[in-house]
């Protein structure tokens, strides 16, 4: 159990990252397409 902690807490960071990096690209495409239409 005392390596499965760190790893899940690792993971779900790791998890977080990539959905805030998911989020900032879908905006920055919307904004994109705003910008050139």
């Amino acid at each position: 159990m005392t390596l499965v902690r760190p790893f899940f807490s690792r993971l779900s960071g790791l998890i977080s990252k990539i959905k805030a990096l998911f989020v900032f690209l879908v905006n920055s495409r919307q904004f994109f397409c705003c910008y050139i239409i």
